[in-house]
């Protein structure tokens, strides 16, 4: 069949439980990588997979006219069935009319909402002027940055959503730990092992415990995110997102979402999932290199002082800063938050240079391994903004190789 490269070895499957055991299975991945080159393709307990370790063919299958459609649903795991309604949301539903269909009335209720970007600028500004004023009260003592920078966050997530400020700080923590229970779930190497052999959710371990804590957590996110708001919704007053989605279930032709609510929850939880872990530790991963590269953070305090200086930051001085949008390209880069992403399913059988990814093949992007690949960068393991700016100090544009 022309199938990629990949391990063959009749041990496979232990290598991979035992990596999925020991929390070292990015590392294995990275291994056949180096060995097999730009896809891995294996077999492991009746699955087909398909690691892509480098951009150039990330794009062609997930991008190109030729073959995105061919790779557009997602998989349906343990973690979406219980936490995401099966497929219902914005993230891991299968790519069909319904799926469109949000998507439309997602830009629908982000274009309602807020008037645009001024609204947005406003809640945040008002929510970073909070923790200027928390961060202060330490008077140089030490304190938990990255549990700060989570809390406001969530805070600005919240507002969003439901319209008002939470009463109590903490209040937002509950869609956190849904959040942290989800992705627990859906690191690779618990969900592929409880999605072979559901049975180990029943026995006591890492395992059960994963899928308990998910169970637990969905609860009272669905209480605070959805029935909460549910309860003081007026028609037509729409106090954040959640009151644009309990609207548009009414309108002719949503009747569909008005039957079945759990459309509108996982709806909802998308919108803050797809927000907050991401950026939760893109800013804990940016503090984290500004901390240890203080060179870096100097060019960058300077270039903040010269565009902005005594102004309030917004958007429009983003074009301005070359420098500081170069560094935050370098810290996606240096700091993988998530190395195994984008699982897609392979729709039917893709046909490309030769070779063949089979129908139903988890197709996963190994972005940690390229990320750091000495093929592609100089000097990988080095913190340097500069690689993404040209003689002049411009940023590269998008089509530049090294951006690609």
């Amino acid at each position: 069949k022309n199938l990629p490269p990949g391990p063959r070895e009749w041990n496979t499957n232990w290598k991979i439980l035992k990596a999925t055991w020991n929390d070292s299975f990015v590392e294995l991945t990275n291994e056949w990588a180096k060995r097999y080159g730009p896809v891995t393709f294996f077999y492991s307990l009746g699955q087909k997979l398909a690691f892509l370790n480098c951009p150039e063919l990330v794009r062609k299958l997930f991008a190109s006219e030729e073959y995105k459609l061919l790779l557009a649903d997602r998989l349906t795991n343990v973690a979406v069935q219980l936490a995401w309604y099966n497929g219902k949301d914005l993230v891991f539903a299968k790519y069909d009319a319904v799926m469109r269909k949000k998507r439309r009335m997602f830009h629908n209720v982000i274009g309602l909402y807020g008037d645009g970007v001024d609204k947005f600028e406003n809640v945040v500004w008002e929510e970073m002027e909070r923790l200027f004023a928390e961060i202060e009260t330490f008077q140089g003592k030490d304190m938990d940055l990255a549990a700060s920078l989570s809390r406001s966050l969530k805070v600005i997530l919240y507002i969003l959503a439901i319209g008002d400020r939470p009463s109590d700080l903490t209040i937002p923590d509950i869609l956190e730990e849904y959040d942290n229970a989800f992705n627990k779930l859906m690191d690779v190497d618990i969900d592929f092992v409880v999605s072979k052999i559901p049975i180990l959710t029943k026995i006591p371990g890492k395992y059960k415990q994963a899928v308990d804590r998910l169970i637990i957590a969905k609860k009272s996110a669905e209480e605070l995110i959805y029935f909460h708001p549910k309860k003081t919704h007026v028609p037509g007053q729409p106090r954040g997102m959640a009151d644009l989605l309990f609207d548009l279930q009414k309108k002719p032709g949503n009747e569909w979402m008005d039957k079945d609510p759990e459309h509108v929850i996982a709806f909802l939880v998308s919108l803050f999932f797809a927000a907050h872990v991401t950026t939760r530790a893109s800013l804990v991963g940016a503090f984290l290199c500004l901390i240890n590269y203080s060179n870096v953070a100097n060019r960058v305090q300077e270039e903040v002082d010269r565009v902005i200086g005594s102004d309030r930051p917004t958007l429009k001085y983003r074009s301005s800063m070359p420098y500081t949008r170069a560094t935050i390209l370098e810290i996606l880069r240096y700091v993988a938050q998530v190395p195994l992403n984008s699982c897609r399913n392979a729709s039917v059988d893709i046909n490309f240079d030769g070779m063949i990814i089979p129908k139903d093949t988890l197709v996963i992007v190994n972005s940690g391994y390229f990320f750091r690949d000495e093929k592609l960068w100089e000097e990988p393991g080095t913190f340097k903004p500069e690689r993404f700016l040209d003689n002049e100090g411009n940023l590269l544009p998008v089509d530049h190789p090294t951006r690609k």
